[in-house]
């Protein structure tokens, strides 16, 4: 008893000096980021811009696109990622498609895996204190409850102090609960910064919510426009913060991007431009952040704004273009109607019931974004307006190019995007499509999630009877031949050409 008395002790004298300084305190915690001026350290793989690596096949774009879903979505996005790790080949021989991947974008639940595999290494080239990119070390990670190890943190004393006196909050300790887990160093503890992320690995694009009110609106540079994409990139940060990404920490990145409505706050970015332009500002504005869910749950937003960058640079330089879209959707099935009390555990903080709601509002968002992919009409824009509301700069809006250079662009995507979608629905067994259809969106698992999940990858690529299978030998068809094999397969609803046909064919699939 005295021993914790003497630890208690300082902890009540501290508490009670900052209860003295009363609101002066609101603002400690609220922001991390820093000015673009006080660093040039550089973060070439938080960028839009494909960086040259050595990979074996070097004239096929392979972009890879992780959508949301909580633990749900991390999960499916790693299995699939180790999947893709053996994708078999036209000749037999087993192709690592994981290692040509130029660029993952990701939102929520899929920035775990996206950010961990960004900043982890491969077996036998492991720097000391680094994290270890196996099965074995990303299941034992995932399968952990990450809402028990948040709401523990919630009572150590000094999270306790800071989260009453500061601007600390749910979301500020569910980042550093990431970080511990994922996002630091073994050895020494301390936090990773998006500079530190492996740079023989992909570009990594991190796809956040603007949930502030909008302002410099008129600039088409500097605009925040609430309730569109920001990305945790050099150019967002850069543009519209004047800020420096390379110094912001990995696990804050990836936790803004899963701050999904009512379970979590914003997460708060500082910008740092002068002078500022926020409404009604007093010297300071903020830019803050939420679940990328909201804008695109799927990733794809800004995939499009890779491919349509500088006038569609990537149709040009490239033989063959690769989207695979790792997709942890699930349907909304709603309540149980035999369930008298429909709360679980989570509803005793949080009612999640806004889930599903959040589901339905975003659906039709959603299937605009698939067909835009599956029938290689990206560049269909005709307003300028609509490629602010997509996060897409000047030179990658297609409402303000020539005609013939847009028909052009329209002509080369058609001949060489492949796109796969990775699907629940893509499943063949029904029982385990079922199961996967259940799964909540949350941090933690139910029993027979993770296996359900283990089932379906490898059902979509080992099942050679399967429709999704069929896009997973072309796959490494493309790769191994890229001038000479087609891009998609005709009425597969999984990778076809996006004909009326394939879309009756997922609809019927989606209701099955």
């Amino acid at each position: 008893m005295r021993r914790r008395l003497a630890v208690a002790c300082p902890l009540v004298l501290a508490v009670a000096a900052m209860l003295l300084q009363g609101c002066a305190l609101t603002t400690h915690f609220a922001y991390t980021n820093t000015t673009l001026a006080q660093t040039e350290n550089k973060a070439p793989q938080a960028s839009f811009e494909i960086r040259k690596r050595t990979k074996q096949h070097g004239d096929v774009l392979v972009l890879l696109a992780l959508s949301g879903g909580g633990s749900r979505a991390a999960y499916f996005s790693a299995r699939t990622m180790f999947a893709l790790e053996r994708v078999p080949g036209p000749q037999g021989a087993t192709l690592n498609v994981l290692s040509e991947v130029d660029l993952i974008s990701s939102v929520s639940g899929g920035s775990l895996a996206a950010a961990y595999y960004a900043g982890s290494f491969d077996a036998g080239g492991i720097p000391p204190g680094r994290r270890k990119w196996d099965e074995r070390t990303v299941t034992d990670l995932m399968s952990r409850n990450y809402i028990a190890r948040w709401i523990g943190n919630w009572f150590w004393p000094l999270n306790i102090a800071k989260f009453w006196l500061t601007a600390f909050d749910r979301t500020d300790i569910m980042a550093q609960t990431f970080a511990d887990n994922f996002f630091d160093s073994t050895r020494t503890g301390v936090d990773l910064r998006i500079r530190d992320l492996n740079p023989a690995r992909p570009n990594l694009v991190l796809n956040a919510t603007i949930g502030s009110r909008s302002y410099d609106e008129d600039d088409l540079v500097r605009a925040k426009l609430f309730g569109t994409v920001f990305t945790f990139t050099h150019e967002d940060f850069a543009a519209k913060l004047n800020s420096d990404v390379a110094d912001y920490e990995l696990a804050r990145a990836v936790m803004a991007s899963a701050t999904f409505p009512a379970a979590f706050n914003y997460m708060t970015l500082r910008d740092f431009h002068e002078p500022p332009d926020c409404p009604d500002h007093g010297g300071v504005c903020y830019v803050h952040v939420f679940d990328g869910g909201n804008s695109d749950n799927l990733g794809l937003l800004s995939l499009k704004r890779v491919l349509l960058s500088d006038r569609a640079r990537a149709t040009r330089e490239y033989e063959r273009i690769v989207v695979v879209f790792v997709d942890a959707f699930r349907r909304s099935l709603g309540v149980n109607p035999r369930s008298a009390n429909p709360r679980g555990l989570l509803s005793y903080v949080i009612d999640a019931n806004f889930l599903d709601a959040t589901d339905s509002l975003l659906e039709a968002n959603r299937q605009r974004l698939l067909e835009d992919f599956f029938a290689r009409t990206i560049a269909a824009y005709e307003r300028v307006v609509d490629c602010r509301r997509d996060n897409l700069p000047d030179h990658a809006c297609a409402a303000t190019w020539p005609r013939a250079v847009r028909s052009e662009v329209e002509a080369q995507l058609q001949k060489k995007l492949f796109f796969f979608h990775v699907a629940f629905d893509a499943v063949a067994d029904r029982k385990v499509r079922e199961k996967l259809h259940t799964i909540p969106t949350t941090f933690a698992f139910d029993e027979g999630a993770m296996e359900a999940i283990e089932n379906g990858v490898a059902s979509i690529f080992g099942d050679p009877q399967s429709a999704a299978h069929a896009c997973v030998r072309l796959l490494g068809e493309i790769l191994v031949a890229p001038s000479v094999t087609r891009p998609a397969i005709d009425g597969n609803p999984w990778c076809g050409g996006g004909s009326l046909t394939e879309k009756r064919e997922r609809q019927r699939i989606q209701k099955r």
